[in-house]
């Protein structure tokens, strides 16, 4: 939180909390919101006898007025990012993905993925592209803002192309990029920068960062630094796919296994992660649905594991519990009503935890009447 006054304007005071400013006439009794920007806000400066304030991000110093923004000083970020998404001709990864109906009857089906970038090509705008065979597209790391960007040929997108991560984001941000569903605008469907974790992969420990999209599906997937997309799942109303990195080649290195034969006579039931997902719809009123997978993992495999969810008010307070019972691997759904018996639950903001073996993932919903 950030404060600044300006002394020549009676009760003047300006207060920067994440992304939102907030104004206050009268000393700071009350506050009113005055300006929000895209990115959390590290440091505001009211000019003196003047209508400028001056607010700084991570990477920009705005201008702010009480009628425009703008920004007057931007900082490249950190190049490393683009080692999230390793753009490099011979790069290399292999999937296994595995899609499950929810039909006893229906055998869950494995395929084998390999994308890889076979080269680079100049196209219409002006800008060298990675060809990614697997994908079939055409992708690009921008330094100035460290998106990745895909080229598009329909006139719809700016430039020929939209934007599929935006690596400089922070933790907790909504993200209106369009990896899953490029023809959707006015972000239809945001995904949010869930987390910072570590990923062990192939004998060594990697930063990671975690995203969940909820749009037509329910999808969750995560960036390692230095191998890219390590797994992806999604979830829909009728099953699901799991997708899993068995290897990949990245600058001339070889990590895990990138051959394909035999691979598809492995198991094809394998989860590969905990996921609790954001409910839907949220807000909501009177119900919404809450989906969660659970995972193979070394300590059970297929036994089952004792799960627990339940729902908190926002001083901690027990609600409802929702499952308290053991669980096979697989992906569920709950449905959790705003009535808990007799008693209805006021408008604001609950929490729903989902706790598994050593798992434990909390996150927020809005009761809205």
């Amino acid at each position: 939180m950030f404060i600044s006054t300006d002394y020549s304007q009676t009760g003047s005071v300006y207060l920067a909390d994440g992304k939102n400013i907030y104004y206050s006439g009268d000393y700071g009794s009350t506050f009113n919101n005055y300006k929000t920007l895209d990115r959390n806000i590290v440091g505001i400066y009211k000019k003196p006898d003047s209508n400028i304030l001056y607010a700084a991000t991570r990477y920009d110093i705005y201008e702010i007025t009480t009628d425009s923004i703008s920004v007057i000083k931007h900082l490249e970020p950190d190049p490393g990012l683009a080692d999230y998404y390793p753009l490099a001709k011979g790069n290399k990864w292999v999937y296994r993905e595995i899609t499950c109906m929810d039909d006893p009857f229906v055998e869950c089906d494995t395929t084998i993925n390999v994308v890889e970038i076979s080269g680079d090509t100049t196209l219409s705008n002006g800008h060298k592209y990675f060809i990614v065979e697997g994908l079939d597209t055409y992708e690009r790391f921008d330094s100035s803002d460290a998106t990745i960007r895909r080229y598009g040929e329909d006139t719809l997108f700016t430039n020929h192309e939209y934007i599929i991560e935006s690596l400089s984001a922070e933790v907790g941000d909504t993200l209106c990029t369009n990896r899953f569903f490029p023809y959707t605008f006015n972000c239809e469907a945001p995904k949010i920068f869930e987390r910072e974790t570590t990923a062990n992969l192939f004998g060594n420990n990697y930063p990671k960062k975690v995203y969940q999209l909820q749009y037509v599906f329910w999808i969750n997937y995560s960036l390692v630094k230095g191998i890219g997309i390590d797994s992806m799942f999604t979830a829909f109303d009728f099953g699901y796919t799991s997708s899993e990195l068995l290897g990949c080649v990245i600058d001339g290195v070889l990590y895990g296994d990138t051959t394909t034969v035999g691979i598809n006579d492995e198991p094809a039931n394998i989860i590969s992660q905990f996921v609790l997902f954001q409910n839907y719809p949220n807000p909501f009123n009177p119900t919404t649905k809450i989906k969660y997978s659970i995972p193979n993992v070394e300590t059970h495999r297929d036994a089952s594991l004792q799960v627990v969810l339940k729902v908190y008010d926002v001083l901690g307070k027990e609600v409802a519990t929702l499952v308290n019972e053991e669980k096979q691997p697989g992906v569920y759904e709950v449905e959790f009503q705003s009535s808990v018996g007799s008693r209805q639950l006021a408008s604001g903001i609950y929490y729903y935890q989902l706790k598994a073996g050593n798992f434990t993932e909390t996150k927020k919903m809005v009761v809205l009447k």
